[in-house]
């Protein structure tokens, strides 16, 4: 799966606006813009990929709302990922 240059506009009500959770090999998000989520703009939880095959996110950015937020959030065992070039 690949997703790429898509803003996605969280209003403040959303906790975030990317996830990726499990069994994850080959996912990339790419050059995605997310704005306002209230807990992380883009969250791994448990998001395993494989050394050929990493989950990937790059070129992304995250902005903050009303409420302070992290860019990116990783949380439980998250394996095999990349992120690079994302602010």
């Amino acid at each position: 799966v690949k997703v790429s240059g898509l803003v996605i506009d969280c209003g403040g009500a959303v906790g975030s606006g990317v996830g990726v959770a499990g069994s994850a090999a080959g996912v990339e998000v790419s050059g995605v813009t997310v704005r306002r989520a209230k807990v992380a703009g883009f969250r791994l939880v448990n998001a395993v990929g494989r050394p050929d095959a990493p989950v990937k996110l790059t070129g992304c950015r995250a902005t903050a709302g009303d409420a302070p937020a992290s860019g990116v959030e990783l949380s439980g065992r998250v394996r095999e990922a990349v992120v690079e070039r994302c602010r």
